[in-house]
């Protein structure tokens, strides 16, 4: 194997690293932008539906998450979608 070829191989390995590196910059400045100051779309203490006002008033509430035997929050289906006293 001659220098020639061993140094033609060289730059190519470095523009494709320059590409990558490139690509990946990119893609973290536009991902940063996407998610910058935006403010939430829904707040924890808002009304999930129209009938959430409802149900807290006559005492049929049900909580939006509880808390599994793991100590993680999970969405309270079973208190949501279980059969209410009305």
């Amino acid at each position: 194997m001659s220098s020639g070829e061993r140094g033609s191989f060289i730059p190519l390995r470095f523009h494709y690293m320059l590409r990558c590196a490139c690509a990946l910059a990119a893609s973290v400045c536009i991902l940063a932008s996407m998610t910058g100051c935006a403010k939430t779309l829904f707040y924890d203490d808002a009304d999930r539906t129209q009938f959430d006002q409802y149900d807290r008033m006559r005492g049929n509430y049900a909580p939006k998450s509880e808390t599994d035997i793991y100590g993680r929050k999970q969405p309270a289906l079973r208190a949501r979608l279980g059969r209410h006293n009305h």
